[in-house]
């Protein structure tokens, strides 16, 4: 995988009986994959997909609508073509073909996104998931993929629980799901230091997400145990917190399953509010209806992930 900008981590897949490749950014958080298509006037900047080129292409005759949690949305086609990524094929996998795309996505450096959470959240009515249609067509030896967003070495490893970016003798510890339709798990608390704001919610680990977020009482809450923590300026960084860059935080830490998991301080700061300011911006933000945390880049980072 190839980090931009510490923001998103993205690989090349393939596409279609001619092997039409794109830049993709895999997506934990959702369940279905699109690319920009020929037909897209929104997708100028990417690379596009053209089923007729496929001989394994197949129209569905159903249409999407995604939408994201940063407010961006891809419309467009359903197919059913041959998707392959590091060696590894499944024919039949619904590919959504966007003509319109907003937000983040016109801008990315990505021609599109896969999702790869559980089949039951995927809004697309024929065909299943790539990698559930990997599992199904018997391609992995195992239904199990992990990640590493660490450093330049960052990789994405399909079918098996123990990937070679594993040390030997690592300890996995498992957390059971408590909903499939993301990869939502039990959150037991969050702390800093010796003060425990947040207990006993959930929350969804997601490669597609950046940052952390959490429901607003809770992250008012969490910012109220870093001392010289206020809310930032709206205009600036809305959802967003700040704390003195003089005394960031040594011990955030998300408890799960009993294990707490210590947040690296250097990806908790996001670096001063503006230039010169003595004030720098947590990773951890707000948004709005939201009940459950979200678990992004900027925590997963440190570990290792594993998803069976």
């Amino acid at each position: 995988l190839t980090s931009y900008r510490d923001l998103l981590w993205y690989g090349p897949v393939q596409v279609g009986s001619d092997k039409q490749e794109f830049l993709i950014d895999f997506d934990t958080g959702s369940s279905d994959f699109f690319i920009a298509g020929t037909a897209c006037p929104s997708c100028a900047k990417h690379a596009t997909y053209d089923p007729s080129r496929s001989t394994s292409a197949v129209a569905t005759g159903d249409t999407f609508e995604l939408k994201y949690g940063d407010g961006s949305q891809a419309l467009g086609s359903v197919y059913l073509d041959t998707v392959s990524l590091s060696g590894l094929s499944a024919t039949g996998v619904p590919v959504g073909s966007a003509t319109f795309e907003n937000g983040s996505f016109t801008t990315d450096i990505c021609d599109g996104l896969m999702g790869m959470a559980f089949p039951a959240l995927s809004v697309y009515e024929t065909g299943t998931p790539f990698f559930n249609a990997l599992m199904s067509q018997h391609a992995v030896a195992e239904g199990v993929f992990a990640f590493n967003l660490a450093g330049e070495n960052a990789s994405l490893h399909l079918g098996s629980a123990q990937p070679p970016f594993l040390a030997p003798g690592a300890q996995v510890f498992w957390n059971d799901v408590t909903r499939p339709l993301y990869w939502e798990i039990g959150l037991q608390q969050v702390s800093v230091g010796a003060a425990v704001p947040v207990r006993n919610t959930t929350a969804i680990v997601d490669t597609g997400t950046t940052l952390v977020v959490g429901p607003p009482s809770a992250v008012a809450a969490f910012y109220a145990s870093i001392p010289g923590s206020a809310p930032a300026p709206k205009d600036v960084a809305d959802g967003f917190y700040t704390f003195p860059c003089s005394a960031p935080p040594q011990d955030v830490a998300f408890t799960m399953g009993g294990v707490d998991y210590l947040m690296d301080p250097g990806n908790f700061n996001l670096g001063r509010l503006e230039q010169g300011s003595p004030l720098c911006v947590g990773a951890v933000y707000q948004q709005s209806r939201l009940n459950f945390w979200i678990l992004g880049d900027a925590f997963l980072r440190g570990f290792a992930s594993i998803f069976d």
